[in-house]
This record gives structure tokens, C-alpha cells and sequence, in this order.
């Protein structure tokens, strides 16, 4: 797995982030990006 597996989460919806198809499965749509507000 990934070392921030755990931000993979908060941004699938990022373009710039192209995350696995199982993890893209697993969360449809979250909310906004958390990881761009750090």
C-alpha cells in the first residue's frame, strides 16, 4: 500500500491524484480535498 494511503482517501476527487480502482470503489465521492488545505 501506499506510505498516505490514509490521504488517499481525502483526495480522489483531486485531479491531480490518480488513486487505485479498488480504492476509487471503495469511496464514490468524499467531500473536498482535505490534503489541498494543508
Amino acid at each position: 500500500m501506499h506510505p498516505d494511503f490514509a490521504l488517499q482517501e481525502t483526495h480522489l476527487s483531486c485531479p491531480g491524484h490518480q488513486q487505485p480502482v479498488f480504492v476509487r470503489r471503495l469511496y464514490q465521492t468524499p467531500p473536498l480535498c482535505s490534503h489541498a488545505n494543508i
